[in-house]
């Protein structure tokens, strides 16, 4: 049931990735929820999330002694990066910048398959 109630859950986070509300959908083995969700209320339960990814780009720019006005291009993908609050969470940190993005439910897909031999071990 994990999966199912995961593409429930992700199908609400795209529903509210262009809109202000969307429902929970869940049906499966007897168990119905069918809950309207407001981007008010899922921004509350990522909130913590969304400052730790403050935190860590802030480390980064900081370790890499960057200065957020220097960067001319920024490029965002996963479907992640189409949350509003993380978007937001960008166009505060770069106002000068145009977030581009693209492929975003497929690259961070493509990107562990490239990267797979980061996984393997030697025997």
């Amino acid at each position: 049931m994990g999966y199912s109630v995961f593409q429930a859950i992700e199908k609400t986070k795209i529903g509210l990735s262009s809109e202000t509300t969307a429902n929970f959908t869940y049906r499966n083995m007897g168990i119905t929820i069918d809950e309207e969700i407001s981007l008010a209320t899922y921004n509350g339960i990522i909130e913590k999330d969304i400052t730790r990814i403050n935190a860590y780009l802030n480390e980064f720019l900081t370790t890499n002694n960057i200065n957020p006005l220097e960067i001319d291009s920024l490029f965002l993908t996963g479907g992640t990066s189409m949350v509003s609050a993380v978007q937001g969470l960008f166009k505060t940190k770069f106002p000068h910048l145009k977030i581009n993005s693209g492929d975003n439910f497929k690259s961070v897909a493509k990107g562990l398959a490239y990267s797979g031999y980061l996984f393997e071990t030697e025997d």
